[in-house]
């Protein structure tokens, strides 16, 4: 939890958690807007990508302004190989949980449905999803799983911090807030899955890799 420190960020732990939140928010407000505007402009593929690049410089440049480093974030090669594993692992078992969702809120027949979308994809469409992904997975990991789960475990408990970050991760993402709520519980479980693979101070390797596999895999389905 030493990673933690750093000499110009707000110096308690409730400054830093507001701070953190509220710059989250002014993140996603200008991650809809900005993909609304480049979406029509550039079509929809091109939009994410430019959008999710923009909103990773701003999370990098907001980390560094506060001497906040990589390491502090979990952004650290130990145990590479195991991690990498770990993340792959985490992806089948979020789509796992994806497709129970799947069948429980919309049937059978949605589930083949979606599997035949998720495995039509062409190369190009793959790409384009696995590099949405990883812009998607190195802007939210570092600000959710890499400084927002340790604040809050040390300020609560492991279980309590776990789910906090995974309840904000959810509902950080506006499109996941409708009904039925498999959006919504889809987002939690990712959260869920890469906050284990966290932990306190984990390395955010794992959590990197399940969160852009799983945009590899999934897409728009």
């Amino acid at each position: 939890m030493e990673h933690l420190a750093a000499e110009r960020w707000p110096r308690t732990d409730r400054q830093r958690l507001l701070f953190l939140l509220l710059f989250t928010l002014g993140l996603a407000v200008a991650f809809i807007l900005l993909a609304m505007t480049l979406g029509r402009a550039l079509g929809r593929p091109a939009g994410q990508i430019v959008v999710t690049g923009i909103a990773a410089v701003a999370v990098v440049a907001l980390f560094r302004r506060f001497g906040v480093s990589p390491a502090a974030l979990g952004l650290r090669s130990e145990r590479l190989g195991a991690e990498l594993g770990l993340g792959v692992v985490a992806t089948a078992v979020v789509s796992g949980v994806l497709l129970g969702l799947i069948a429980i809120f919309s049937g059978t027949e949605a589930v083949r449905e979606t599997l035949s979308t998720i495995t039509g994809y062409g190369a190009t469409e793959r790409l384009t999803y696995l590099a949405v992904g990883l812009g998607a997975a190195f802007t939210e990991e570092p600000i959710f799983r890499g400084y927002l789960q340790p604040l809050l475990m040390r300020m609560t408990r492991f279980g309590v911090g776990l789910a906090l970050t995974s309840l904000v991760f959810a509902l950080i993402h506006a499109g996941s807030l409708r009904w039925p709520p498999i959006g919504f519980l889809g987002k939690l479980s990712i959260g869920l899955a890469a906050g284990v693979l966290r932990g306190r101070d984990r390395p955010l390797t794992g959590a990197l890799v399940a969160h852009a596999l799983v945009w590899a895999v999934w897409g728009d389905a």
